[in-house]
């Protein structure tokens, strides 16, 4: 009896304890996989939000204030050296040759304008100058022209000096055909007959056929009296015929200094 009782309860312990186990392992092996899936699940749906949340991004927001400038960074490593250069010389030489061209032409210009000044502001002042001491007779480009005649004729080319040198100036050149044909204008207004000549400064080149003015240099104009110039050596001295009213023969003519005339034109600076 006893044994029985002993026997039916170690079957019972062993029952329980089967059992015990068995529902424990279920129990855990339930509870883990749960927790597994669970825990898998709760990885997959994203929480509201959450940072992860693979919805497309929406349109850029608007454009931030600029920021303040950076300070300037270090400089960098300095590159290596190139290779030399070709330089062209004749490219050189023919731009330096131009600049000098213009650098001189420039200079030309730049004088020649500042000379021009000078001789208008001059021929004003020897305008001013003789309107202060008045012209009795022709004023032509700064000088006075004036005629100093006698009622006969019996001036050789000595008394035309004296005559003129008493009116403070000197016998005259004719410097052109616009200055030639106002001296005998001019000179007609001064004549009482139909006939005179005076004395000029110019004179005759024997030796070159040229007519000179005072100063030694070629005459810019001529215009002889027919039949002139004589060629005897001896006739060197410049004067002038002229008719009044202009008609026939008038010009001019050389005539040695002894030679008598009516008269000279004078210049006075």
């Amino acid at each position: 009896m006893i044994t029985r009782r002993l026997l039916l309860l170690v079957c019972l312990c062993h029952f329980f304890f089967t059992t015990l186990v068995t529902s424990q392992s279920q129990h855990m092996i339930c509870k883990n996989v749960d927790d597994v899936f669970a825990e898998d699940e709760n990885d997959s749906i994203p929480s509201r939000g959450s940072t992860h949340s693979h919805r497309s991004p929406g349109p850029p927001g608007k454009r931030g204030l600029k920021g303040e400038m950076g300070g300037i960074g270090m400089p960098g490593v300095k590159g290596q050296q190139g290779d030399p250069g070709i330089v062209d010389y004749q490219k050189v030489n023919a731009t330096v040759e131009q600049l000098f061209e213009k650098l001189v032409e420039k200079s030309v210009i730049s004088r020649i304008e500042e000379l021009e000044e000078r001789m208008l502001a001059k021929l004003g002042e020897l305008d001013e100058k003789i309107e202060s001491e008045p012209c009795d007779g022709l004023l032509h480009l700064g000088k006075c022209y004036q005629a100093s005649l006698h009622t006969a004729r019996d001036i050789n080319y000595n008394e035309a000096v004296a005559m003129c040198t008493k009116l403070s100036a000197k016998p005259a050149d004719i410097i052109g055909s616009q200055h030639y044909d106002l001296v005998f204008k001019y000179i007609r207004t001064v004549m009482s007959s139909s006939y005179d000549e005076f004395w000029l400064a110019m004179t005759f080149d024997h030796s070159t056929n040229r007519v000179l003015l005072s100063n030694g240099t070629a005459a810019p104009y001529v215009k002889h009296y027919h039949g002139k110039p004589l060629t005897s050596a001896t006739n060197t001295q410049i004067a002038i015929s002229v008719r009044n009213p202009s008609r026939g023969q008038q010009g001019m003519f050389n005539a040695p200094r002894s030679y008598s005339t009516d008269g000279v034109l004078c210049q006075r600076e």
